[in-house]
């Protein structure tokens, strides 16, 4: 089984030269083996259009500065991060585009 974030994590560890992109093609073709049998949709989604991406490598329709911005596109829209806010850490979301935090509106059943 894939799921998204850990997709997108890996991504971000490529896009910040913390592995290489083989290591990444490596790790991808290792956790996406099975993913059909398991994985949520938005995960075979997001790993097909990379695989996609990978193939226009390897058909040389685009290089590895080329194959890098598809994948910094890929990412999604939204950032998680935890605030601390007096106890307990409270969840948060930053739209990456204009950086403005926004807060999940939580039921009184949440709260």
């Amino acid at each position: 089984m894939i799921n998204k974030i850990s997709v997108e994590d890996k991504m971000s560890e490529l896009l910040r030269n913390e592995i290489s992109l083989e290591q990444f093609e490596n790790w991808l073709s290792s956790a996406s083996w099975s993913m059909h049998i398991d994985s949520a949709p938005e995960a075979i989604d997001l790993v097909s259009s990379i695989h996609h991406i990978l193939s226009e490598r390897d058909d040389r329709v685009i290089d590895e500065a080329g194959l890098l911005n598809e994948l910094r596109s890929l990412r999604s829209s939204v950032t998680y991060a935890s605030v601390l806010v007096g106890e307990p850490t409270i969840p948060y979301f930053v739209d990456r585009w204009s950086a403005r935090p926004s807060f999940p509106v939580l039921s009184s059943a949440q709260a």
